[in-house]
């Protein structure tokens, strides 16, 4: 009803192409209004992605749109452990903490998604709270 004021309104188009155009400006205004309000910081990412590659693609999130991770992400710490980092020895690191929480009784998928899921809503609430939606 909201997006056809010609059909259930009161207003009246006399073509099929002033219909798309009115379409298209309340698509507009409708998406202008979610910018802040309600659009997601982070994009959408599929929820059967593993927990290693939804880790990335966050970390990489983070980057790309400068957010402030800061007290959630230790951003020099990760610069450090990549500095000498090889594919080698990344393989090697994330295979003894695999079998390390496996000998804990430890799910490392689990572990880490939950810590992903954790930075996306704090750094997602504190660019929020930085970031107040505008009362125009």
């Amino acid at each position: 009803m909201r997006r056809h004021p010609h059909v259930f309104g009161t207003g009246r188009l006399n073509s099929s192409a002033e219909v798309l155009v009115q379409w298209d400006a309340i698509k507009r205004t409708e998406r202008q209004a979610t910018v802040q309000s309600e659009a997601p910081v982070f994009k959408h990412l599929p929820p059967q992605l593993p927990a290693l590659m939804y880790a990335e693609a966050v970390w990489k999130q983070i980057e790309k749109k400068k957010l402030d991770a800061a007290g959630r992400v230790d951003g020099g710490e990760i610069r450090r452990l990549g500095a000498d980092l090889t594919e080698e020895t990344l393989g090697r690191r994330l295979f003894e903490l695999a079998a390390a929480a496996h000998d804990k009784g430890l799910d490392p998928e689990g572990a880490l998604r939950q810590e992903t899921s954790r930075v996306v809503r704090e750094t997602e609430a504190a660019w929020r709270a930085a970031h107040p939606p505008s009362s125009s």
